[in-house]
């Protein structure tokens, strides 16, 4: 709430002699400081008002100018226009009348009063029309520059020349022309107009500009055509093309018109100056007013104000012993100061956004210019028609607004509102609107202040950051999934290596008719299950080398089966079905079964109240015709995964963005908005083809194309054999950091024949190889060890021994594997868990190689 509360009386104490005269002393010095400080504020503002003033003067100046000079100009090209008509309809008639001629240009040149003569010139050059040129004395200007430029250039227009004496007149003249062509479009002669420099010079001495003050008329090429005052220096002389840098610059860049501050270089007088370009003409006028001219009355009023500093210290100096005396007439000085105060403070605050005091019965008693901005519509019209403010409020507003206002009335209190209004031009604007009563000091209801600022903008902004901070979430959802993948990576990897391992060495040692054969077959099968699930999992993460093999999609399918029905309500029915033959694609396996779960789900999501699912496997031939039928795919054998489903089906839109990250159909929090961007990915990097078909009611359909492979099938589903096979009697250097894995991989290679010397860290390694440097024929090393990582330790054997065959093994995500530089120097590396049978495979494999 605003009060219009008056200054109390300042409460009178007593002081001592001495105190009072060093209250007054620095009384008198501060308030003498302070007048300084304001004269020299004061002088500075003067200085720049002044400067101010004759920027605009300038620029008002060379405004009028440019248009009397440019209209002019304009008027007589029409003259020109109208004269070469007349001509050429003269010359298509084949004659012309010297007589009647000579009165049709005495007519046209009776029109514009700065001309000072109309002439025609023929083919050759020679003056032959023109009542001021017929004389005795033949007069030629066929070397006239614009009268070649119009024997040679068919199409030149209107040329204005460069200053030049008229062979009539002897003056210094502006020749304005234009090409007369006879009834075959053959040069005819041209026809001008003369406009002495005089007239201009006699125009621009009508115009004060000081005495140091300039008028400058210039060509094209900068040079001077009239100036006034006129002068004979070297320079300012008529033709001469010398001007400032600036000037110079402004217009090589295509200025138009231009206001600059410049020494000029013949007179050395700094000077304010403005430019115009006269209209489209290659005429440029040119304001200059002197700073000697246009600071002359403010270098008096630094007289005056040194005079009044003076006297005003003087007359402090006598006032102070008048102080006491006069307080209370400055008590009601201060008083008033403190009402006009108030009353320009109300009027003028929050001069951007839209202000208005409305008096007690609602009408405008004030409101801001800004109002047109905001709303479309002038402060005349709020003035005019109280009711306006109601009349624009959005329809759904106008009853918030109105119990708003009614609250902050009648309870006395700021109130604040954000609404929407309709603008004129713009639409629906949204306004944060304050509102403040405003009340005298005895409590009498003046009106309502209002403050209302457009916000739209920062609404559509706050829309959007809304919608990004909710993919931003999402994103941040599916980035923790990762870094827990990853996290866990190495940990569960070296456990499923443990029991794989263990699990396979008992399936080993166990007879085949042992009735505990079953449990370890499935302890096996859930390790592998899990292997699987970490693969998967940081497949999802982009952390895992994928494990791309020649598998069998049927194969896939069937071991999905079990999976996939008990993902299925009983009230849908689900088919799984697949061609006889095999369907080998070169292809990662857990990636594939990620696809197929993933939109088998999401089919079952669109059938909420049941319906049909089908998941078919079977051979195409993708042709040329079908290429071009369906705008994608190689010509080719392709193994095709379809998922079809009787759901609610989508629309074309929902088509067209289907595959974008963060689009979902779903509700909150029931969709992350990558699924399918995650199987479109997949499968590209499978170098296959998503296809989708859907209609709204009628279901919807995925076809998945993967090239087939000539590869056989991969180590899935192989028996286990025995290991001895592949075993050897080198003497291997095991570097494990994990006590089970290494206790594990140590049985496993000594079972296999060979002599195993381990170490738990990479400069355990390195201290046990140089004791039997000669002995060791190969080293098999995890990546990421304490002390000293695989890489740093392999380098480091390598310098004693080139030929050492290295094999690495980590249960880390890929990203920190490639930071070890393993895989980007393609070392032989295997992933962890790895099956003990891989492992000899493996190792065997590195030993037999033969080294270059």
């Amino acid at each position: 709430m605003v009060f219009c509360d008056k200054p109390a009386d300042a409460s009178e104490t007593t002081v001592s002699g001495p105190v009072f005269i060093r209250r007054i002393v620095a009384g008198v010095i501060l308030v003498n400081l302070f007048v300084i400080a304001l004269i020299c504020y004061s002088l500075h503002e003067s200085r720049a008002q002044q400067v101010k003033i004759a920027e605009i003067t300038t620029q008002n100046l060379s405004l009028v100018l440019e248009q009397n000079i440019g209209n002019s100009i304009t008027k007589l090209d029409l003259i020109l226009l109208a004269t070469k008509d007349e001509l050429e309809k003269h010359l298509g008639d084949g004659s012309i009348g010297q007589q009647q001629l000579d009165a049709y240009l005495s007519r046209q040149l009776s029109r514009l009063s700065e001309l000072d003569g109309l002439r025609v010139a023929d083919a050759h050059g020679e003056i032959t029309y023109g009542v001021d040129a017929r004389n005795d004395t033949r007069i030629f200007v066929g070397d006239r520059e614009y009268f070649r430029m119009h024997r040679e250039t068919a199409d030149a227009g209107l040329i204005i020349s460069k200053p030049i004496v008229s062979r009539v007149t002897g003056k210094w003249s502006l020749i304005i022309s234009r090409r007369v062509d006879d009834k075959g479009g053959s040069f005819a002669g041209v026809v001008y107009g003369v406009i002495s420099l005089e007239r201009y010079s006699r125009l621009f001495s009508s115009i004060v500009v000081g005495k140091n003050g300039t008028i400058t008329l210039r060509g094209q090429d900068m040079e001077v055509l009239v100036r006034y005052p006129a002068t004979s220096e070297s320079g300012n002389a008529v033709g001469q093309k010398v001007v400032s840098a600036t000037y110079r610059d402004m217009i090589e860049k295509g200025l138009t018109q231009g206001t600059f501050k410049s020494m000029h270089p013949v007179d050395n007088i700094e000077r304010i100056h403005s430019f115009r370009k006269i209209s489209s003409y290659p005429l440029y006028i040119n304001i200059g007013l002197a700073a000697k001219d246009y600071l002359a009355e403010w270098r008096e009023e630094v007289s005056r104000m040194l005079a009044i500093s003076v006297f005003f210290l003087s007359l402090s100096v006598m006032a102070s012993v008048l102080i006491y005396r006069n307080w209370k007439r400055r008590k009601a000085a201060i008083r008033a100061l403190a009402q006009q105060e108030f009353k320009f403070r109300t009027i003028a605050d929050f001069t951007y956004d839209w202000e208005f005091w409305l008096g007690p019965d609602g009408s405008f008693i004030h409101t801001s210019p800004s109002c047109e901005r905001i709303t479309g519509h002038d402060a005349e019209e709020f003035y005019s028609a109280p009711d306006l403010l109601s009349t624009i409020l959005y329809p759904d507003d106008r009853a918030l607004f109105s119990e708003h206002r009614h609250e902050a009335i009648s309870d006395g209190k700021n109130g604040s509102l954000v609404f929407r209004i309709l603008h004129a031009e713009k639409g629906v604007r949204w306004i944060e609107h304050v509102c403040q009563p405003i009340v005298d000091e005895s409590g009498n209801f003046l009106g309502t202040r209002g403050s209302n600022r457009d916000i739209t903008e920062r609404k559509h902004a706050e829309e959007e950051r809304n919608r990004l901070a909710g993919q931003l979430q999402q994103a941040q959802k599916m980035e923790a999934v990762g870094q827990l993948a990853g996290g866990i990576a190495h940990d569960f990897n070296n456990i499923l290596t443990a029991i794989i391992g263990y699990s396979q060495i008992i399936l080993m040692r166990m007879d085949k008719e042992s009735p505990l054969r079953h449990y370890v077959d499935q302890v096996f099968a859930s390790a592998e299950r899990a292997a699987d699930l970490t693969k998967d999992l940081l497949a999802f993460s982009r952390k895992q080398v994928l494990d791309t093999r020649p598998i069998d999609l049927c194969q896939v399918l069937e071991g999905l089966g079990k999976m996939l029905d008990r993902l299925i309500p009983e009230d849908i029915d689900f088919k799984i079905s697949h061609d006889e033959r095999e369907m080998i694609v070169l292809a990662d396996k857990g990636q594939i079964e990620q696809v197929i779960m993933n939109l088998v789900t999401n089919a079952r999501d669109a059938m909420p109240r049941g319906g049909i699912l089908s998941v078919d496997i079977s051979r195409v031939c993708m042709d040329e015709r079908f290429v071009h039928a369906h705008g994608f795919g190689e010509p080719g054998e392709y193994a095709l995964i379809s998922v079809a489903d009787s759901g609610h089906g989508m629309d074309a839109e929902t088509q067209r963005r289907i595959f974008e990250p963060f689009f979902t159909t779903k509700e909150v929090g029931k969709g992350t908005g990558l699924g399918m961007a995650i199987i479109y990915g997949i499968i590209k990097q499978h170098n296959g083809y998503v296809y989708v078909y859907s209609e709204v009611g009628k279901g919807t359909t995925f076809r998945i194309y993967l090239p087939l492979s000539c590869g056989i099938q991969g180590e899935a589903g192989e028996e286990i054999q025995s290991v001895g096979a592949m075993g050897g009697h080198e003497t291997i250097l095991l570097v494990e950091d994990d006590g089970t894995v290494r206790g594990l991989h140590r049985m496993i290679l000594e079972e296999a024949g060979y002599s195993v010397i381990d170490a738990v860290d990479g400069q355990d390694a390195v201290d046990r190889f140089m004791n039997c440097e000669t002995v060791i024929d190969m080293v098999v090393t995890d990546v990421i060890m304490p002390k000293k990582d695989g890489k740093r330790l392999y380098k480091e054997i390598e310098a004693f021994r080139p030929d050492m065959k290295v094999l690495f093994m980590s249960g880390y995500t890929k990203d920190i594997v490639i930071e070890r530089g393993v895989l980007d120097d393609e070392l032989h590396f295997v992933a962890k868990p790895v099956l003990p049978r891989e492992l000899l495979r493996k190792v065997r494999q590195i030993l037999d190689r033969k080294t270059p």
